[in-house]
C-alpha cells in the first residue's frame, strides 16, 4: 500500500535555499537509483517568524517496506551529508494512503460531461478504470494498483485515452458508445 512520510525539519532562514537544493538532490538520487519513491513536496508557512524555520516534507512511496529498505544515505552520500548539515530532523511519521482524491468527484464529472444517468455513470466509470489498468500494464508491464493516474479532467482531454475508452465501450458497453461521441 502506498505511504506518505511526513517529516518536520528545522532550518535556519539563511540556509533555506541551500536546504531546498540539498533536499532536491536527495529526492532525485532516489529517483535515479530506481527506488520506489513516487514524489515529494516541501512546505513552509511563509508567515513564520521563528528561528529556525519549521519546514515540512511529504514524501510518497510505493510501500512502507520500500521506504524502510531504500531510505539510506548510500543512494548519494554527499547529498545526504549536505542535507544533514542544513537541517535538524525533528520528527517523521508514516501514514498509509487510504484514498487520493483529485479534482473533485469523478463520477459527477463523468455524469455532467456526458449527460449520463446514475447507472450509465457507474458503467462508464468501470470502463475508465479498465482503460487505466490497460495503460498501467503497457507502461509498467503489470496493472499497478498503486499507480495514481492524472485527474479525470486531464484524461478526458487526452485523445488517446478517449479513443481507448470508446473502444472499450464498443466492446463491453455498446449502448454507451453514442454517449461518448457527444
Amino acid at each position: 500500500m502506498t505511504v506518505r512520510v511526513i517529516y518536520r525539519f528545522r532550518v535556519h532562514h539563511a540556509d533555506l535555499e541551500a536546504f531546498r537544493l540539498a533536499y532536491r538532490q536527495v529526492v532525485f538520487a532516489h529517483g535515479r537509483a530506481g527506488h520506489a519513491s513516487l514524489e515529494s513536496t516541501l512546505l513552509i508557512d511563509d508567515e513564520q517568524v521563528v528561528e529556525p524555520l519549521e519546514v515540512i516534507a511529504i514524501s510518497r512511496w510505493e510501500s512502507r517496506e520500500a521506504w524502510l529498505e531504500q531510505r539510506n544515505d548510500e543512494v548519494d552520500p554527499e547529498a545526504y551529508a549536505r542535507f544533514r548539515e542544513l537541517c535538524e530532523v525533528e520528527d517523521k511519521q508514516v501514514y498509509e494512503e487510504l484514498e487520493l482524491l483529485q479534482g473533485g468527484d469523478p463520477l459527477d464529472l463523468l455524469a455532467r460531461t456526458f449527460d449520463l444517468t446514475d447507472d450509465q455513470t457507474d458503467r462508464l466509470f468501470e470502463l475508465v478504470l479498465w482503460v487505466e489498468q490497460e495503460l498501467a500494464t503497457e507502461r509498467y508491464g503489470y496493472a499497478r494498483d498503486n499507480a495514481i493516474p492524472p485527474p479525470i479532467q486531464e484524461r478526458l482531454r487526452d485523445p488517446d485515452f478517449l479513443r481507448r475508452l470508446r473502444e472499450a465501450a464498443a466492446d463491453q458497453e455498446p449502448d454507451l458508445l453514442p454517449l461518448l461521441s457527444k
